[in-house]
């Protein structure tokens, strides 16, 4: 008796102990892994978290296998290259302040130069012979007003993008899930008795193996009718014009969202977030997971008028400095009404394509990206 629990101590005894699973992580999905490569194009600066450490760095190439062409900065030591994805825990764009600040510094500049320059050009005037009053004087205001805005603020834009330039932040891309994979484990036999073993039943021995499910006809169709969406023009024309940024509403079996997609794909998109004071669109269930472009019959992403008011602007002030051009040129007796037309049409033409265009600016719109089949 001591004997045998001898023996069955020893045997437990020579069992290696669950080790510790080896701790990796997994790729990215097809339609996310589309959306990162979108989105590192420009070749953007990123931070990296891997096993132990926080890189950062910038990647040529963002495929299947990982990250690869690396950069990193000046002052920081190399890392390996390329990074595949199960070393990969989190990506992080490092986002600055350059675009925000560099059309603050313009705006501001602009408008001192334009302020300035138009005072200076006034007191610089020419003498010269008018046909109806006689001699007198021309300044250069608006010669003056347009170097200023073009010099002050060419200068603002460059200094407030190096000043936001310093301003940064990340904004978070990717966030990985671990992958355990257990090492192999060996089971112990224990030493009994040996003892008799029924036979096997005759009914379940002749039961077959169970086999995989078949797939049906109607997933078929699905599947082929997503990968001839995905490779659509219209699909493709969505995914380039959609951000995760972007505000949205869609339209589709599921009824009606106002909001933003986490996930833009060829595949459809993911991660639905409702917009705040959207509960007036907002019709039906909010849909989990991946919504194909085959659901979905109707997009609309929220912009501005910018384009519509330039072209009002070009075509009303335009039409009014081509008639007041003209009705000048025949009141001071000149014969020269086409010349002075063009002229006027020009110039309140392009006063109207700014004016226009900063007032629509103004104003928000929405613009169709996507009427599904």
């Amino acid at each position: 008796m001591i004997g045998r629990r001898l023996v069955l101590v020893a045997l437990f005894a020579a069992v290696p102990p669950l080790s510790a699973a080896a701790s990796e992580f997994g790729s990215p999905p097809p339609n996310l892994l589309f959306q990162l490569d979108r989105q590192n194009r420009s070749r953007p600066w990123l931070h990296v978290t891997l096993d132990s450490s926080r890189v950062t760095l910038r990647s040529a190439r963002l495929d299947e296998t990982g990250l690869g062409g690396i950069e990193v900065p000046a002052k920081q030591a190399p890392t390996i290259d390329p990074i595949p994805w199960r070393s990969i825990a989190r990506i992080d764009g490092i986002e600055t302040g350059a675009k925000t600040w560099g059309i603050i510094g313009a705006v501001v500049g602009g408008g001192l130069g334009w302020a300035l320059g138009s005072a200076i050009g006034e007191n610089e005037r020419t003498p010269y012979i008018d046909p109806v009053y006689g001699a007198s004087t021309a300044g250069h205001g608006g010669i003056g007003s347009f170097v200023g805005f073009m010099a002050l603020g060419g200068l603002g834009a460059w200094q407030g993008s190096r000043f936001g330039s310093h301003r940064t932040h990340d904004r978070e891309w990717y966030v990985a899930s671990p992958v355990t994979t257990p090492t192999a484990v060996s089971t112990p036999t224990i030493l009994a008795e040996s003892t008799p073993r029924p036979a096997p039943d005759s009914a379940a021995a002749a039961v077959p193996p169970t086999q995989p499910p078949a797939i049906a006809p109607s997933q078929t169709a699905s599947d082929s009718l997503a990968w001839r969406l995905a490779q659509s023009p219209g699909v493709k024309r969505a995914v380039a014009s959609i951000y995760p940024r972007t505000l949205i509403r869609m339209r589709g079996d599921f009824g009606e969202f106002q909001g933003r997609a986490t996930i833009i794909g060829p595949r459809g998109m993911e991660g639905l977030r409702p917009d705040r004071g959207s509960e007036r669109y907002q019709t039906g269930t909010l849909p989990a997971g991946l919504i194909g472009w085959n659901r979905i019959d109707h997009i609309e992403k929220r912009g501005n008028g910018a384009g519509r008011g330039a072209l009002i602007g070009v075509v009303g002030l335009g039409l009014m400095g081509a008639l007041a051009g003209a009705a000048l040129d025949s009141g001071l007796g000149g014969d020269e009404a086409g010349q002075a037309a063009l002229y006027g049409g020009a110039l309140m033409g392009g006063i109207g394509l700014v004016l226009g265009t900063l007032t629509g600016a103004a104003f928000p719109a929405w613009h169709t990206v996507y009427d599904g089949p």
